[in-house]
């Protein structure tokens, strides 16, 4: 083989190996700049009840509310509930609101898997909503644990254990949402019980958060009080 066509393949060769630098680095770009679109569309935001709402947030600006003048938590809660297509984990340490326990059950009428872990105080508590959720089809446990404290919710939120997998649908799940869930989910927590003296005459706040690192430590902190010894079925027979 002559030099001039050796120099003209290693010319070629070289030409390649650029290109593909190139290819490569350009590839890196887009997705990174894919990344940071959705990252920008990360909602990390305060809503405090009977005290100050994020009145520039994004959430409040999906939701329509049913009256402007009150932007009641409750309603707030619901439609995020609402906008869930997948899963819903919750850890609650008193729930007694209807409304919300209402919006949980059209979410699982709409295909939603809902798993929900209470403190064992909630069993026979009055006015608790975890029996008829439980009838409904919620998932229900019970700790029998050390006192279960939490006010937390996670919605859509990926997971890879197995019993927190969505299963095949058999309800179609197409119906439109008010608030966009992003591809990571979203977590609602706060010092906010779920009732509606808690709603609507205490001082309290929730933050909800779609920020990867903070939701994967509770999704985790789930999965614990679930796989629990402590944690039973709930006893729907009281």
């Amino acid at each position: 083989m002559s030099l001039s066509k050796i120099t003209k393949y290693a010319a070629i060769g070289v030409g390649l190996v650029v290109f593909g630098e190139i290819y490569f680095e350009c590839t890196m770009f887009i997705r990174k700049f894919l990344q940071l679109r959705d990252e920008s569309k990360e909602l990390n935001e305060v809503i405090c009840t009977n005290s100050v709402l994020n009145y520039d947030s994004e959430f409040l600006r999906q939701i329509k509310f049913a009256d402007e003048r009150a932007l009641h938590v409750a309603e707030i809660l619901k439609n995020l509930i609402l906008s869930a297509r997948k899963t819903i984990h919750i850890a609650m340490y008193i729930f007694t609101s209807r409304i919300l326990a209402d919006a949980l059950i059209t979410a699982r009428e709409n295909g939603v898997d809902i798993y929900l872990i209470i403190d064992h105080s909630m069993e026979a508590a009055s006015n608790t909503q975890v029996h008829l959720l439980n009838k409904k089809g919620i998932n229900v446990k019970v700790c029998h644990d050390n006192t279960l404290h939490h006010k937390f919710c996670l919605i859509d939120v990926p997971s890879k254990n197995k019993i927190f997998l969505p299963i095949k649908k058999t309800i179609a799940n197409d119906k439109p949402r008010q608030v966009f869930i992003p591809n990571n989910g979203i977590l609602i927590n706060g010092s906010l019980n779920w009732t509606q003296e808690g709603m609507t005459n205490n001082y309290e706040n929730i933050i909800v958060t779609s920020n990867k690192a903070i939701i994967a430590g509770y999704i985790d902190e789930f999965i614990k009080r679930w796989k629990s010894e402590k944690s039973r079925e709930l006893n729907i027979c009281q």
